[in-house]
């Protein structure tokens, strides 16, 4: 083999390399399974909110201040919390017509989630694993716009 051949072998071994690192950069089977745990928490999220407000709609207060006749409070809003700490009381969201399939609220889901309420909305907020969705991360944990750096997390509102 004559230096030409030889040097010919060798730059289609690179192409052939940087085409298979590109492929492999482009499907990144890690990053693929991030984006699907995001999508996940991101659908269970709006499925969460959209009872809620469900909830609030027709009991004209939210699932923490419903008593189980009536309402405690009128639609006053709930301060940030973590939606494990209000477990045991969105598990009624199960028991209403359209609400939520039981089973739905598992502890994983709860344990990183954050909701905040007002009289007008629910906001259900995750910090993301994938890349793409940290870019679409634009909200602090209360659902307010201006986060910074890690800080930011995807919220779903209804």
């Amino acid at each position: 083999m004559s230096m030409r051949e030889v040097g010919s072998v060798l730059v289609i071994l690179a192409c052939i390399t940087i085409l298979a690192m590109a492929g492999y950069l482009a499907y990144n089977p890690e990053e693929q399974a991030r984006q699907k745990r995001d999508k996940l928490v991101q659908d269970t999220a709006g499925e969460l909110a959209s009872s809620i407000r469900g909830f609030s709609k027709k009991y004209s207060c939210y699932p923490w201040d419903y008593n189980g006749s009536s309402c405690a409070k009128k639609l006053t809003g709930q301060n940030q919390a973590t939606v494990l700490s209000l477990a045991p009381v969105l598990e009624k969201l199960t028991e209403e017509p359209g609400g939520l399939s039981s089973g739905t609220l598992k502890a994983d889901f709860l344990n990183q989630v954050y909701l905040s309420s007002t009289s007008e909305s629910v906001n259900l907020c995750f910090t993301p694993e994938s890349k793409t969705y940290k870019a679409r991360a634009n909200k602090q944990k209360d659902g307010q716009n201006f986060c910074q750096g890690t800080s930011c997390m995807v919220c779903v509102s209804r």
